[in-house]
């Protein structure tokens, strides 16, 4: 996996949520995020 990515994941999903758009993708994006740096507290806020 490339370095990055799943800042890239929370990135686009958090962008997705807070416009409201692909609110599905966005909370599977966030969830990636999440699995793959369950420790990262930026991460779990965008998720919450």
């Amino acid at each position: 996996m490339k370095p990055g990515y799943a800042d890239a994941c929370n990135n686009l999903g958090y962008r997705w949520a807070e416009r409201g758009e692909n609110l599905e993708q966005a909370r599977a994006m966030l969830e990636k995020a999440v699995r793959l740096k369950p420790k990262n507290v930026a991460f779990l806020d965008s998720l919450g």
